[in-house]
């Protein structure tokens, strides 16, 4: 497999993609997932000009002997309203022309979630949103994965279960369309070896990393209770061929973070944040322990 990880492992540090690449290149790695989950004001890629600065981008990228392998697509909601639903078609279908042009195969999503709705009306109102994405995605050759959840990071998700997501992908029935299997999210749910072998050939990509099973930390692996053997054995058993992805962003916690923020203190506050040079080592550590992994399963790809 090859190792890669998301962009957004330096996205508090920096101000554009072409660092957060160069970043990971210092760090060991040479497989990108590029991430697009904030969509900031004045980021080229969702500019008038996108075109020229997803191909600039590219040619950034393959200058550092670097490849993009996957893609994260924003963060919407397309269930809160038809607004949002208009919305995030919009954006969600401009990251699916960003993978075309990058060559990413593997676009992966958030489904629309809604405490109000039950499971029948959940299910009807992603099925609309996924298949109004098919035509761009068959045009780009980008395969649309959903995302598995847990239950204590959100409500009306459904989406928590090997078997509700392989469900779920049954019901899309197309085969530019498949699953992401998180498993810091499962971690949260419990055993995953049989979970992800309910995903059979749906499986397109994994987001990996760690927690300590009551929130979605986001660590690096071994800092959580996540059993790695278990994850490998079950990735090698489904035959999953995709790349390796590290999602483990939040290993140094930021002060302001949706799991719990850092005790307040009113006076000097010079070390409130990690610095880049603590995450520089933290991705070094990342990208040893990956190949650490991979290397324990002979299926290390470079």
């Amino acid at each position: 497999m090859l190792l890669a990880t998301t962009t957004e492992d330096f996205a508090p540090f920096t101000e554009s993609h072409e660092e957060r690449i160069r970043l990971l290149y210092e760090a060991g790695f040479r497989s990108i997932d590029l991430s697009l989950y904030d969509v900031i004001p004045g980021d080229p890629l969702f500019s008038d000009s996108f075109r020229e600065a997803a191909e600039s981008l590219a040619d950034y990228a393959d200058g550092l002997g670097m490849r993009f392998v996957q893609c994260h697509a924003p963060a919407v909601n397309c269930l809160r309203s038809e607004e949002d639903f208009s919305r995030a078609l919009t954006l969600t279908a401009r990251a699916i022309e960003i993978c075309g042009i990058l060559s990413i195969p593997t676009l992966v999503t958030h489904v629309g979630f809604h405490p109000s709705l039950d499971e029948e009306g959940w299910r009807a109102g992603n099925l609309r949103f996924y298949r109004a994405l098919m035509p761009a995605a068959k045009e780009n050759s980008v395969r649309v994965l959903a995302e598995n959840s847990a239950h204590a990071n959100l409500k009306g998700y459904y989406l928590y279960t090997g078997r509700a997501c392989r469900r779920f992908a049954d019901g899309m029935n197309d085969p530019n369309f498949g699953i992401c299997w998180d498993t810091g999210h499962a971690n949260m749910e419990g055993a995953q070896y049989d979970e992800i072998l309910a995903l059979g050939d749906a499986l397109g990509a994994i987001h990996f990393h760690d927690n300590r099973g009551e929130k979605d930390e986001h660590l690096i692996p071994f800092l959580g209770t996540m059993s790695i053997d278990e994850v490998m054995h079950a990735l090698i058993d489904v035959g999953f061929k995709g790349p390796f992805t590290f999602e483990a962003t939040s290993s140094l916690r930021p002060p302001c973070y949706r799991m719990g923020d850092r005790r307040p203190y009113p006076g000097d506050t010079r070390m409130e944040k990690p610095t880049l040079a603590m995450q520089k080592a933290a991705e070094r550590l990342l990208f040893i322990t990956g190949e650490e992994i991979l290397s324990a399963y002979g299926i290390l790809e470079k």
